[in-house]
């Protein structure tokens, strides 16, 4: 579920708890519980700190006439604050990373869709 719709962990949780009202093969394909494996990238140590304030300021983007511009570096930093991040250049270049490749799906599938409009 999670894979399809790219749920919030919480709400993935709660699709995949089995009820009386489950027939056997939904009991069976709940069982092990959501497939976050398959949902969530294996996130490497170095890149913890990185990804935890992107997630924190992933709403936070600049938006222009065209769309979305960047993400608000200004919101990172201060995130980075209250998380009290020791090494903000490092974790700035990251958040920034994973930014640019977001960016790149969002413009991705903007192209996608306006070929298929026609445009």
């Amino acid at each position: 579920m999670a894979c399809e719709g790219r749920l919030p962990c919480e709400e993935c949780r709660r699709a995949y708890v089995v009820t009386t009202w489950d027939k056997e093969e939904e009991k069976e394909r709940k069982s092990d519980g959501p497939p976050c494996w398959a949902c969530r990238p294996e996130i490497y140590p170095e890149n913890e700190e990185a990804v935890e304030i992107y997630s924190h300021c992933s709403g936070q983007w600049i938006c222009g006439a065209s769309g979305v511009v960047d993400l608000n570096i200004g919101t990172a930093l201060q995130v980075m604050d209250v998380f009290e991040v020791d090494d903000k250049k490092s974790c700035l270049m990251g958040v920034k990373q994973i930014a640019q490749v977001q960016l790149a799906k969002w413009r991705e599938e903007r192209e996608e869709q306006e070929s298929k409009n026609g445009h």
